[in-house]
């Protein structure tokens, strides 16, 4: 898997391994969809070829073309920092958990499911990973639909409610998809400091997301 450069710079990765259906939901292993400004984006490359052949043909125009393409990255890489959303969440520690409190750390949010075998091997990777995590002050979010007991008995079978900087929360499909727009799980949301870094449709190694912050 090729890695993210910087916050700035993301990639597109398009494989579907396999879909399973989870609660009539899209269980997906690798689908990569991010939103920050991507310089390899061919239609960017296009666009940069295209305005060069220009400057060179048309010495005279040259500021006015400079100009154009400082407005073109500018506009396209502050247009895609997609800010967190606001939302609150009923946590399986029966507290209230909203957007306010995280906007200015480091979270990850992830939808999942327990029935979702690429669920369960995304957060068996992040679990081998945790001490890093922490040393970083990541926090982890998992959000699903399934009812607050049944995550409940989840996260206390592999005692994953033990561990400080993860959290557990019910939310409701509408929620889903009015605040996060997916149906797939996995879906990954890495944000810093309230600002959206990277979402990705399936699975993301560990180390992935580790270097994002």
């Amino acid at each position: 898997m090729s890695k993210s450069g910087s916050s700035a710079t993301t990639h597109y990765q398009t494989d579907i391994l396999m879909l399973l259906p989870v609660n009539k939901r899209k269980c997906k292993n690798r689908k990569k969809q991010n939103y920050m400004f991507n310089f390899d984006n061919h239609h960017s490359v296009k666009v940069i070829i295209y305005m060069l052949s220009l400057i060179i043909r048309r010495k005279k125009n040259v500021f006015c073309i400079i100009a154009i393409i400082f407005i073109f990255f500018n506009t396209s890489c502050s247009s895609h920092h997609e800010k967190m959303p606001d939302f609150k969440f009923f946590t399986t520690q029966r507290q209230w958990l909203s957007s306010n409190e995280m906007k200015d750390k480091n979270i990850v949010v992830i939808y999942f499911n327990s029935g979702c075998e690429f669920c369960q091997d995304e957060m068996a990777d992040i679990l081998a990973h945790n001490n890093a995590f922490k040393q970083k002050n990541v926090q982890f979010v998992f959000i699903s639909i399934e009812s607050l007991s049944g995550l409940q008995h989840f996260t206390s079978i592999f005692a994953y409610d033990t561990i400080p900087n993860w959290t557990f929360a019910h939310v409701s499909p509408a929620q889903v998809d009015s605040v996060f727009q997916t149906e797939t799980v996995p879906t990954i949301f890495i944000y810093k400091n309230g600002e959206l870094l990277e979402k990705n449709i399936g699975q993301l190694e560990a180390d992935d997301i580790l270097d994002e912050f």
